[in-house]
């Protein structure tokens, strides 16, 4: 235990330390070709080197097209420079061709192939297109991973997706003219030219610009008129483009009246705008017709002050267009900005768009170098902020950290993410960047990790060897390196494994202390593992053992095939699936099981097929049916585990046949008989109903194939044929026959049958092989038969389906086609299968197909086990365990309770009930104090069982002067039958209890007058009466000082007797001199005689207690008062030494005078001397 506590201190006590984190995991964060901002190099502040750095890294966006590009990564001297394009080394760099010189990297121009590949792409395509390079510089310190740069290759679209179109305006009035084309990059440089002319653009002036190729023409006038177009360049691939013209009328004022011209918003461009810090937008609101107003109003996103609501006015224009330039947005810019056209203060329409502006990530704290020795914990910081807030996750030297028990990432407030890694071993020791990225840009920090070894590290561990002993279980085992002596207690292992995957979680088992074994469990079945492993003492770890790969057992399937059917005709269904995945399988798949039945029939006909199989086409299918089809999976191991309703079932319904056009299938008899080893002789005829048989077909098409759908022969044969042979079969073959009308060269009905030539012995003469429960214990069998075989005998055989063991057949002969097996067992599965016994013993037919069918569910065992806790006064946890026998799917368990049992049936006992998936109930609003009687009862669909064996609680105490109702503080308006009973006894026994002692009273002072007539006539208050701690008591008489004392010894010693009963005797026997045992305990109340004889030179002397005359207690009315003396503190004298070595002495008998004391109000604790005869 020792030492388990000592090896998890090291691997967790030191992480836990980061109180002020919570735990996240690292994100994997994917750009859209934003804004990349520049990388931070980290500044060591405490330590002097990195050991690895980048001085200039790519970042940003390029473009490749008829001029190549470069990526620059400048590094530090003696470091190594490769490249990842999307995550993979480069060159290659895909569509473009590239080198690497110098740490650079180089892409060529565009081949005149490459311009071949100009195309039409959305602007969408484009983005995903968008193709991430970074750098990797590397040295014996570690490595760093720049940010990255976009690639984007040079395109423009030889088509325009939007050409201006003719226009006519009013004299004065706004116009609009829209061009798109696709381009990387995009926007493209888009130009205007008015009758061949590029337009003079001036900002703000007669002519506006919206990217990406909208203009706004205000103030028209009749110069105006003519054509337009817009024209397209792309620098990087030198190529232009023009669309199409378009001609602008202009309508002079007078021949139209202004105020006939509609007043309508022109559209926008986009609603919405996300822009980075820093950009620039330009947004234009024009209408045509002519307004009064067009007015740009503001609604800011962050709202400051008591007024936010209150849109703010940017711009006001008289005119028809009112262009709003922001220039270098900021936050303070993000919100919503509301175009609106007015008419004589009428406002007409109004248009929203919304702009959120991006800041990129920076860094708050950085990770810091640090040197930790082996076993230790270190721990990096890193806190970022931007819009929106920044994602951060944590590489070691350029690659995902994988998190593991050792390595965590925690979060806490303000985004500030940390990395802790607990139990350094050497192999930790390298570059441990923090990245941070959101939409708007990517920075990173790094801080180098270094682990100290030490020279008493432990050794490596070696010889690892691994088995599985089951799905979930490896065996690992590993020997002690020479170096390390054994018997040290301060050495330990740890064995580290995970999925024999890239990428996959590590985990930690911990073997017993000094054990070079250890048991892997809770494993994924059929799953490879890789493992090591470690040693460990009180100055680190070693470093981690040479990896051992191991693969657990295979294990039983724990899902079915996904199943899918399709409906060939009236009788003829053809099923697929598709083979488990490695997860589901757990194992190699060894066989299928295909089971079909009619929907909710009790019982299922079940066909096994080899693993390669993947569909079959089931036959002779009743039309107008449905069915439902499952297909199950085995391995070696066995079939799936799992209850039935997991296990799905597909369902199909058949077509229906018009009886007046395809006859009915059981209007044919198809037989089939062995001649020899390889043929078999292929009969049928007609039943005597032949009513309903089509006359007008041609000819027979026959044709048989394999179960895997592969057609071995198909032949034409005349109507009147009846017979056919069919020859050159395989042995341990399966086939499909087939018996089809045709007429007209069109197919009319077929009938089917299965033939397996196992033996070629007649084979499926007996069909239609069904069951159904008739009990839990019973199950009806019923099969056809052929006629010529309808006066054999069969044997019907049947086993209890187990998913991994089958059990051995029980078989019964019958010559009935129908058979009722009983004995069985409730709730279970039997597999059936017939087959026909022939005259000779030499000669057997093949058995049928299995059918499978479970017995009815019956009622429960007995629940086990029940116990029960208290969860308070009023209320009782009750949990149980299942029966033994469930003999059917638990629905709900009772629980029944009652304070009398033997008062009340069961059935009007006060109950609960449960699911039955659960085995714990509470019992509420119970009443305190008060015994329960507890049973429960499990219930399936056939009923109750019986019930448990019953348990009996008590409910906890009202606590003390309690008036919460929930302890019972108010009382019950009325009382049950038992607390009535137990009122009424109590009550008689403490009355017959008070007679008792009231009549022991009477008579003993009646006798205690007739034995001492004198001491009746003392007066009380000259009595005294001794107590002792125990609350036992001695009484004494006060007598005068040279009275002799004998008759009241022997009164004293008959009331001490009867008042005060023996107490044991003390262990220690010596005495202090105040009366009391050293041990601190006394005797005062004893059965011998309060006051023994006194020896004295050998006379025998009596000795008695008085009271000393000169002792005065205060309060009494004695006439011998005397003012207090010393006497008040008078010590007791020892007589001799036998009074002094007995704890049951007489002096003893004076511990009780304290209590005396007390009940008498006298202060003082002091006893007179004690002197023979007093």
């Amino acid at each position: 235990m020792a030492a388990r506590v000592f090896l998890l201190s090291i691997l967790l006590t030191e992480a836990l330390r980061t109180a002020s984190f919570e735990g996240v995991k690292g994100v994997s964060i994917s750009h859209g070709g934003l804004n990349v901002s520049k990388p931070e190099i980290l500044e060591l502040e405490r330590n002097e080197r990195l050991g690895v750095m980048v001085e200039e890294e790519p970042n940003g966006s390029i473009v490749v097209g008829r001029r190549g590009a470069i990526l620059n990564c400048s590094i530090g001297n003696n470091q190594n420079v490769s490249w990842l394009r999307n995550g993979l080394a480069a060159p290659p760099c895909g569509l473009v061709r590239c080198k690497l010189r110098n740490g650079s990297l180089h892409f060529l121009k565009m081949t005149r192939k490459s311009k071949g590949q100009e195309s039409h792409n959305s602007s969408s395509d484009r983005i995903q297109a968008l193709e991430s390079y970074r750098c990797v510089t590397k040295n014996a310190a570690g490595s760093l991973r720049s940010s990255p740069a976009f690639l984007q290759i040079a395109d423009l679209s030889r088509e325009f997706d939007e050409s201006p179109q003719d226009l006519i305006v009013h004299e004065g009035e706004v116009a609009r003219f829209s061009c798109y084309i696709s381009s990387i990059p995009f926007p493209p440089n888009i130009t205007w030219q008015h009758n061949g002319q590029f337009l003079p653009y001036v900002r703000g002036k007669k002519y506006f610009l919206v990217s990406p190729g909208v203009l706004y023409i205000s103030a028209t006038n009749l110069s105006d008129a003519g054509s337009y177009r817009c024209v397209v360049n792309n620098k990087f691939l030198k190529k232009t483009r023009k669309s199409k013209e378009a001609q602008l009328h202009v309508i002079p004022k007078i021949q139209e009246k202004r105020s006939d011209v509609p007043i309508i918003l022109f559209p926008q461009i986009s609603s919405s705008y996300k822009l980075i810090a820093g950009s620039d937008l330009t947004l234009v609101c024009a209408a045509s017709g002519f307004p009064t107003l067009v007015t740009w109003t503001f609604v800011s996103q962050f709202p400051d002050g008591a007024g936010y609501k209150e849109p703010r006015v940017l711009l006001n224009s008289t005119g028809s267009v009112a262009a709003l330039m922001l220039e270098e947005l900021t936050i303070a810019d993000a919100g919503i900005y509301d175009c609106s056209v007015k008419n004589s203060n009428v406002t007409l329409q109004t248009q929203n768009i919304t702009i959120d502006v991006l800041i990129p990530p920076t860094f708050i704290m950085k990770p810091i170098n640090q040197v930790q020795p082996s076993g230790r914990t270190a721990r990096f910081e890193c806190q970022a902020e931007g819009r929106p807030t920044p994602q951060i996750y944590w590489l070691k030297d350029s690659v995902n950290i994988t998190m593991n028990p050792r390595e965590k990432t925690f979060v806490s407030n303000n985004n500030k993410v940390g990395l802790v890694i607990s139990s350094t071993v050497p192999s930790d020791a390298g570059i441990y960047q923090c990245v941070a990225v959101n939409v708007a840009g990517e920075i990173w920090a790094a801080g180098r990790l270094q682990v100290t070894k030490s020279p008493q590290r432990p050794p490596i561990p070696t010889s690892l060897h691994c088995h599985a002993l089951s799905p979930d279980i490896i065996h690992l085992s590993w020997k002690i390196p020479q170096t390390m002596p054994f018997p040290n207690v301060d050495s330990y292992f740890t064995v580290h494994y995970a999925l024999a995957e890239p990428g996959s979680r590590e985990d930690i088992a911990l073997p017993e202390p000094n054990s070079t074994v250890v048991d892997v469990k809770s494993l994924m079945p059929f799953t490879n593992y890789t493992m090591y492993v470690r040693t460990w003492n009180t100055y680190g770890s070693s470093e981690q053992s040479a990896s051992v790969n191991c693969a657990t057992a295979a294990s039983v399937p724990i899902a079915a095939p996904m199943t899918k059917v399709k409906v060939i005709s009236p009788t003829k269904l053809e099923v697929s699936w598709a083979p488990l995945n490695k997860t589901e399988a757990r194992g190699f798949i060894l066989e299928y099981k295909l089971q079909w039945r009619l929907q909710h029939h009790p019982s299922s006909r079940v066909l096994h097929l080899p693993s390669a199989v993947n569909q079959y086409t089931l036959t002779n299918l009743v039309p107008g049916k449905s069915y439902e089809i499952r297909v199950l999976a085995r391995t070696e191991q066995g079939w799936p585990n799992v209850s039935d309703s997991q296990l799905g079932w597909t369902n199909a319904l058949m077509p229906s046949t018009n009886s007046s056009k395809l006859p009915p299938t059981d209007l044919l008899n198809l037989n089939v008989a062995n001649i020899n080893s390889s043929t078999v002789k292929l009969s049928w005829n007609m039943n005597g109903e032949t009513q309903g048989w089509p006359d007008d077909f041609d000819l027979w098409q026959l044709y048989y194939q394999n179960v895997v759908g592969k057609n071995l022969t198909t032949t034409y044969l005349p109507k009147n044929c009846t017979e056919y042979i069919l020859t050159d079969l395989e042995a341990d073959a399966s086939y499909d026959i087939g018996l089809c009308m045709i007429s007209s060269g069109k197919l009319l009905e077929c009938f089917q049958m299965y033939l397996d030539s196992k033996r070629l012995i007649e084979d499926h003469t007996l069909t239609n092989l069904e069951g159904v429960p008739v009990s839990s214990t019973a199950i009806n069998v019923t099969w056809s038969a052929a006629p010529f075989h309808i006066d054999y005998c069969y044997e019907v055989c049947y086993n209890t389906f187990h998913p991994t063991i089958p059990e051995p057949l029980q078989c019964f002969n019958t010559t009935n086609m129908t058979m009722t097996v009983r004995h069985l067992k409730p709730f279970t599965i039997y597999q059936f299968k017939v087959r026909i016994l022939y005259n000779t013993s030499e000669r057997v037919g093949l058995y049928s197909k299995d059918m499978e069918c479970r017995t009815n569910q019956d009622i429960p065992g007995t629940v086990r086990e029940i116990k029960w806790f208290l969860s308070n006064i009023t209320e009782v946890g009750i949990t149980w365990k299942p029966p033994s026998k469930t003999n059917g799917v638990i629905r709900n368990y009772t629980i029944f309770y009652t304070t009398d049992p033997f008062a009340t049936p069961l059935k009007y006992w006060a109950n609960i009930t449960v699911p039955g998936a659960n085995t714990t109930a509470k019992l509420p609003r119970l009443i305190p104090s008060t015994r329960y009687f507890v049973e429960v009862r499990a219930a399936t669909d056939a009923g109750y069982g019986k019930s448990s064996d019953r348990i009996i609680f008590h409910t906890g105490d009202v606590p003390k002067n309690s008036t919460d109702p929930l302890y019972g503080g108010s009382p019950s308006p009325t009382l049950g039958t038992d607390q009535s009973f137990g009122i009424i006894v109590g009550v008689s026994i403490s009355t017959c209890f008070i007679v008792i002692c009231l009549s022991s009273i009477y008579f003993r002072k009646k006798w205690e007058n007739t034995q001492s007539p004198q001491e009746s006539l003392q007066s009380l208050k000259d009595r005294g009466i001794l107590r002792n701690g125990n609350g036992r008591c001695a009484e004494r008489n006060t007598i005068g000082g040279n009275q002799h004392a004998c008759t009241a010894s022997t009164m004293n010693d008959i009331e001490l007797t009867t008042l005060c009963p023996p107490s044991p005797k003390s262990a220690n026997s010596h005495i202090d001199t105040k009366g009391g045992c050293s041990n601190g305990i006394v005797e005062c109340c004893m059965k011998d005689s309060l006051l023994t004889v006194w020896n004295m030179n050998d006379d025998s002397k009596d000795l008695d207690i008085t009271i000393n005359p000169q002792f005065d207690r205060k309060g009494s009315t004695s006439s011998h008062q005397q003012p207090q003396q010393d006497l008040d503190r008078t010590r007791i004298t020892m007589l001799n030494s036998a009074a002094a070595s007995s704890c049951s002495s007489l002096n003893n008998n004076f511990e009780c005078l304290e209590n005396l004391l007390s009940l008498q109000q006298v202060p003082s604790t002091s006893v007179p001397v004690v002197a023979p005869n007093g």
